[in-house]
């Protein structure tokens, strides 16, 4: 009986230390700094609401932390798009004022390494802006340092409050950054890179981000 229980206390913590491990990955980094921070090109950001509530349309699967929005669009619960969210909002430029339409489409990534503290995901935005045109942006992101430091807080006290800023941008360019190609307008030839952020102040276990904005910044004229 003794050597059970040695047994079995030596395997919760041989799995507690573990997940510390996993949890405090020394692997894991976090970038507050843009890589287009030192670009020369023209740059362009805009803001969007990622409250699901705040969105034009949401949906996904029904089975996450983030509610669909509006409550009965219809669900991706297909197996072919089961791991895919995809959402539409209002863009807004430095003012505030809305400058445009955004449309997100996301899907996990099977190359994520969460011991490398690579939980990625595969997303493209199609973006609609009247003043520069239509634009693709095609980025591959790393959700583990949200997710560390705001999903699993606010999952295991239902609700998590404070200030969080990071970028979710990891590719797939060498420097970490999204590819843009432009569609149409005065983005018709671009050739660019850009960058996604989240700012986020509050989340609810119940419905996802409550108070927290991303941020699209882009490159007008970078001629790549």
């Amino acid at each position: 009986m003794r050597i059970l229980r040695a047994l079995i206390l030596g395997f919760l913590t041989g799995v507690l230390l573990f997940l510390a491990g996993f949890y405090f990955n020394p692997f894991s980094s976090e970038s507050q700094l843009s890589p287009l921070a030192v670009s020369q090109s023209r740059l362009v950001e805009y803001s969007y609401s990622r409250n699901p509530r705040e969105t034009l349309a949401l949906t996904n699967n029904g089975h996450g932390h983030t509610a669909t929005n509006p409550a009965r669009v219809q669900e991706l619960w297909e197996p072919a798009v089961e791991d895919t969210e995809a959402f539409v909002t209002i863009l807004r430029d430095i003012a505030g004022k809305p400058a445009g339409i955004g449309i997100k489409i996301s899907s996990w990534s099977a190359e994520s390494e969460l011991l490398s503290a690579r939980l990625l995901k595969n997303s493209d935005w199609h973006l609609f802006v009247p003043d520069h045109g239509t634009a693709f942006v095609e980025q591959t992101e790393n959700q583990w340092p949200y997710l560390r430091n705001v999903v699993i807080p606010g999952l295991v006290k239902r609700e998590w409050q404070g200030t969080w800023y990071g970028s979710v941008t990891s590719g797939p360019n060498a420097l970490r950054t999204a590819k843009v190609r432009g569609g149409s307008g005065h983005m018709q030839d671009l050739r660019s890179e850009a960058v996604e952020f989240f700012q986020v102040e509050s989340y609810s276990a119940e419905t996802g981000p409550t108070r927290s904005v991303g941020r699209l910044t882009l490159e007008l004229d970078s001629g790549k």
